[in-house]
């Protein structure tokens, strides 16, 4: 698997307090760049859906990563597995802003925001032992969804483990068990904070636009 790995230091500005809820609804950070999704390019698909979009933006010193996700449902049976939102996150110190969840059906837009319930579990690390690691879930399972949509989806996960202290690392991967057709990754960092990468199976290079400003 290609691999683009990330390790660095940051400061940190007491963003890991827990918070009361567990999700939001919000607008899209400012910083955020749109990513459009796009249903003409090359079919990459598993047989029940095709990928067309993962867009994965971390903001360093605001402590968030900002996901879009975009899929289009070909029959029934992809309807059946992939009808469903799951993410885990953990609420001592982090929460979660859904920005949007809608169907684009032909013209129609179809927002789930509005229509569908999201519900927190809790997250068993160890079912036998009963041990618990405190991890939420959030599921959104999503009513009337029709072959030929497409599921477009984004929200934005803020705080970071205070274990990790001033350090950062990521993992970026370019290699999915289906294909995808369009993979954006967008890291922005301090100006002049020091970088390392290391680099796995040929994965490219990360062009650098800017050392004023926080992106890489």
């Amino acid at each position: 698997m290609k691999r683009l790995f990330l390790l660095f230091a940051v400061l940190t500005f007491g963003l890991n307090a827990a918070m009361s809820q567990d999700y939001r609804v919000g607008p899209k950070p400012e910083w955020v760049v749109e990513t459009q999704v796009a249903d003409n390019g090359p079919m990459h698909n598993d047989g029940e859906v095709s990928q067309l979009l993962i867009d994965l933006q971390r903001h360093v010193s605001k402590e968030t990563k900002y996901v879009k996700r975009a899929l289009k449902f070909l029959n029934n049976q992809g309807v059946q597995s992939y009808s469903e939102i799951s993410l885990d996150f953990d609420p001592n110190y982090q929460y979660v802003v859904f920005h949007e969840v809608y169907l684009q059906r032909g013209e129609e837009k179809i927002d789930k925001l509005k229509t569908d319930k999201i519900n927190a579990l809790q997250r068993e690390s160890s079912m036998e032992s009963q041990i618990y690691d405190g991890r939420l879930t959030l599921s959104m399972p999503l009513s009337d969804v029709r072959p030929g949509d497409i599921l477009v989806y984004s929200y934005s996960c803020v705080g970071v483990n205070p274990l990790y202290g001033e350090e950062f690392f990521g993992l970026f991967d370019f290699n999915f068990s289906v294909g995808m057709q369009h993979i954006s990754y967008r890291l922005m960092v301090p100006p002049r904070q020091d970088c390392f990468f290391r680099y796995f199976n040929g994965a490219p290079e990360p062009e650098e636009p800017s050392k004023e400003n926080e992106t890489l």
